[in-house]
């Protein structure tokens, strides 16, 4: 299995902190 390219992004606003997360290829946890 090769590494997985994975984006993360942080938004911290005034209802809270929302995280959001891409992956170029489907992980199998």
């Amino acid at each position: 299995m090769g590494k997985a390219t994975y984006t993360v992004t942080v938004t911290n606003n005034s209802n809270g902190v929302s995280v959001d997360y891409e992956t170029e290829t489907p992980m199998t946890l």
